[in-house]
């Protein structure tokens, strides 16, 4: 379960989230929180997936622990699907199945999302060039890595950064 924001304000209400840790712990990062989930509330949302996933039995969650860690672990190297399913003790076919029944989506689709969180953090704090954010975080070409973000967050790595570095520090600014 859970929500995805779509709508073309996401990455600055995205990006005034992320602008909230920069904030002292106190009253102007709860005020801060509460007017960036008002925002969030007010962009269009979908579900994540189409229902409940079940919970894993105990087996089941310590085999996803142990790929989850590795997919971690080595986002910005080559992690095939066929390494994690060896992980997992499973069959790359039986890996898909197993996956998506966990997670309501694919492997790659997964590790992607990974990589792009991954990629919004160095967006957001550092200065280094896109491309050199998009090899750090696992993407063999450029081209890719916007595609794939864009799929994800709605707007290219560059409007990302522009818009987080548009985003106000503290305190944030209620969008119109």
């Amino acid at each position: 379960g859970g929500l995805v924001a779509e709508g073309a304000k996401r990455a600055a209400v995205a990006a005034r989230f992320s602008a909230l840790t920069a904030l002292p712990p106190g009253v102007r990062r709860i005020t801060g929180l509460i007017e960036v989930l008002e925002d969030f509330a007010a962009l269009p949302l979908r579900p994540l997936s189409t229902g409940a996933l079940p919970a894993p039995a105990p087996r089941q969650a310590r085999r996803l622990q142990r790929v989850m860690q590795a997919v971690d672990a080595r986002l910005s190297e080559d992690f095939s699907q066929r390494e994690a399913a060896a992980i997992a003790g499973l069959t790359p076919p039986a890996f898909c199945r197993f996956f998506r029944r966990a997670f309501g989506r694919s492997f790659v689709e997964h590790r992607n999302e990974r990589r792009i969180a991954l990629a919004c953090r160095d967006l957001i704090e550092s200065d280094d060039r896109v491309l050199d954010i998009a090899t750090r975080c696992g993407f063999a070409n450029l081209s890719n890595f916007n595609r794939r973000f864009r799929a994800v967050q709605g707007v290219s790595p560059r409007e990302y950064r522009a818009a987080t570095r548009a985003a106000p520090a503290a305190p944030p600014v209620k969008m119109p």
